[in-house]
């Protein structure tokens, strides 16, 4: 998987968005479903992420285990590798075990993005006024 901080960037704001549209009414009286709905979005947003980015982790792991018989290399570049892949494959070949990176990654990111939501906003009484070592104590377990 690749560890980037575009990648991160990518799962907050789609989490922020797909929150947005999964609401719940009267979070102060529903606060399980609060949960499930962070949850929810947070997973939905690992899900677009890494579709997003999976792509290019594929190249990478094609790139890092290319060698034809003969120890020449098949591919020059990531630019070429993705484009021999695309025109032997069509573009799904680019998507190839993707669908375990899916689930790992909509349960990675709902239960981290999600949790740390629902710790925000209830176990800690005004968080964003609460000093930055609390803020990242509290990111650092959540994580």
């Amino acid at each position: 998987m690749i560890k980037i901080f575009p990648m991160n960037a990518l799962n907050l704001a789609l989490k922020d968005l797909f929150g947005k549209f999964i609401k719940v009414r009267n979070p102060e009286q529903h606060k399980f479903k609060f949960l499930a709905a962070s949850i929810l979005s947070g997973g939905l947003a690992g899900a677009c992420a890494i579709s997003v980015i999976f792509p290019l982790d594929f190249a990478r792991t094609r790139l890092s285990a290319d060698v034809l018989s003969g120890g020449k290399r098949q591919f020059r570049g990531l630019t070429h590798c993705l484009t021999k892949i695309i025109s032997k494959e069509g573009l799904l070949g680019c998507y190839n075990g993707i669908s375990m990176a899916l689930c790992g990654m909509f349960l990675s990111r709902g239960i981290t993005l999600g949790t740390y939501d629902f710790v925000k906003t209830y176990a800690i009484k005004d968080f964003s006024s609460q000093p930055f070592w609390k803020r990242f104590l509290v990111a650092n377990i959540v994580t």
